[in-house]
């Protein structure tokens, strides 16, 4: 089963740790018997929508750093411009022991909890029909009294538009995570915890050869 990323740098996020991130999230994939690919701004151009799409979610008001939220746009006309169906996640999502999907051609979103299109999956019609709802927003949130308009909050306003799974949950030390199929490493559950750059960490939160501790200190981290 193929499953892609997307990613393109950007002058306002370095990409060397991002490069190392990605990497590693190749490696894991494949490990768990997937084909993991890729893609970048130059796939997303081949889609017919593309000037029509960037054009519009240009306009999306974003707090977060320039190119940022365009970017978590696009990819969607990426992964539609392939042809193919597959899944489609964040190269900070990781596989876990029990990584088995049933995928259809349906739009899904595999993270309930949000719910948060960290991993998703569908056919080229369906991510290509996302799209099209995108580009129709209804009122923007905001982000700390700021206007933000993210992937993740247009698909929080689209629920019952498309199948929604709870098999990724999102790293918390304190629960069995391992007890889905994936886990997403967000930046603000790695950031808490002190373990950014997240490359240095993820493998080994995965093998159990890093671990946490809570002391009167505050959280210490063992195994690096």
């Amino acid at each position: 089963m193929k499953i892609a990323t997307y990613f393109t740098p950007l002058d306002s996020i370095g990409a060397e740790n991002e490069i190392k991130l990605i990497d590693l999230w190749k490696k894991a994939w494949r490990e768990a018997g997937f084909d993991p690919v890729v893609l970048s701004l130059y796939d997303a151009f081949k889609h017919p929508l593309f000037a029509q799409y960037r054009e519009k979610v240009r306009t999306f008001p974003s707090v977060n750093p320039v190119g940022y939220d365009e970017q978590c746009w696009i990819r969607y006309a990426a992964v539609s411009a392939t042809g193919e169906t597959m899944m489609m996640a964040d190269y900070d999502v990781f596989p876990t022991d029990i990584a088995k999907f049933n995928i259809t051609e349906s739009f899904t979103v595999w993270q309930d909890h949000g719910p948060c299109p960290c991993l998703v999956s569908g056919s080229p019609d369906e991510f290509t029909r996302i799209m099209r709802l995108f580009m129709e927003p209804g009122e923007f949130s905001s982000h700390d009294g700021n206007p933000h308009w993210s992937d993740m909050y247009a698909i929080q306003s689209l629920a019952g538009q498309y199948i929604q799974e709870d098999e990724v949950i999102e790293f918390n030390p304190t629960v069995d995570w391992k007890a889905k199929k994936a886990v997403h490493f967000p930046n603000g559950a790695m950031r808490k915890y002190g373990m950014k750059p997240k490359w240095k960490y993820v493998s080994g939160l995965l093998d159990g050869s890093v671990q946490i501790r809570w002391s009167e200190d505050g959280v210490e981290i063992e195994g690096l």
